[in-house]
């Protein structure tokens, strides 16, 4: 399943690169303050290149949004990932991989946020992505319900950043 999204920034294309990627990338505090379904996220590595990219890999866990009822049977490790990517600022494009710890290879998440400024002195961030959960009957079903959660999620964080960085 794809999921694509857009969101439009006032401000030139280096005042909102500046903002959502060299003040964002790799910052605990950032992810943990915009996304409050994160019960922790941790920096795992981060490596800046000569070229400008920078790699990062984090891990999070959203386990605390899960009924109590339900944290019996879901541990934490069961929603805890890392996310693997890649900020190439040659091709302005932050290249994501999302790798579950369990049901790897059933579950599989991958895109990049990229930048076009417009004419208008604004600066719009857009995301293409895909969502695959290999399980037969139910992935679908997994799909559907992953798409429109995580589109609420990254609609509700346009929202905090454009407030955050005055953008």
């Amino acid at each position: 399943m794809k999921i694509t999204a857009h969101y439009d920034f006032d401000g030139d294309k280096k005042k909102v690169i500046d903002s959502l990627v060299y003040k964002c990338i790799g910052n605990v505090d950032y992810f943990l303050e915009t996304m409050p379904d994160l019960t922790y996220c941790k920096l795992l590595e981060r490596r800046d290149d000569p070229d400008g990219k920078i790699f990062v890999k984090l891990e999070m866990c959203a386990h605390g949004q899960i009924p109590k009822a339900a944290q019996k049977l879901v541990r934490p490790e069961m929603l805890t990932w890392q996310e693997i990517s890649m900020w190439d600022p040659a091709i302005e494009q932050y290249k994501f991989k999302i790798k579950t710890k369990y049901f790897t290879n059933q579950f599989h998440f991958t895109g990049y946020w990229g930048y076009k400024e417009l004419d208008n002195g604004k600066t719009r961030q857009f995301c293409d992505s895909e969502v695959n959960v290999k399980v037969p009957l139910i992935g679908p079903i997994v799909e559907k319900a992953i798409g429109p959660a995580l589109k609420k999620n990254w609609d509700e964080n346009f929202v905090m950043v454009k407030k955050m960085f005055g953008i």
